[in-house]
């Protein structure tokens, strides 16, 4: 079990979700026949108000952060950055057209 995050939605307007969960693989996170943008791995610092994603899902590749468009809004006011592996400087994740659900 590993914390693994997925760019999950419909494809018919293009609009992902970031979906966070405690799971064995990336797949696991799916529900029905979503489109999937990617995936990776995820860390929180609450008291930095930060999330960290990282890497990339065996399942469904690297995530494609233009389609993240929905989080939950228990996470509105923090910081989201994304690192490919730990070689790469984080970049952040521009978070302003985001709906929060």
């Amino acid at each position: 079990m590993a914390q693994k995050f997925i760019i999950a939605g419909d494809i018919r307007d293009g609009k992902g979700y970031l979906r966070m969960g405690i799971v064995c693989q990336h797949k696991d996170l799916r529900m029905g026949y979503e489109k999937i943008w990617g995936g990776g791995f995820w860390e929180i610092d609450r008291e930095g108000r930060h999330i960290m994603l990282s890497g990339w899902s065996g399942d469904f590749g690297r995530p494609i952060f233009d389609h993240l468009k929905k989080m939950d809004r228990q996470w509105k006011g923090y910081t989201v950055t994304y690192r490919e592996d730990m070689y790469s400087d984080p970049v952040e994740i521009d978070t302003d057209g985001v709906e929060w659900i």
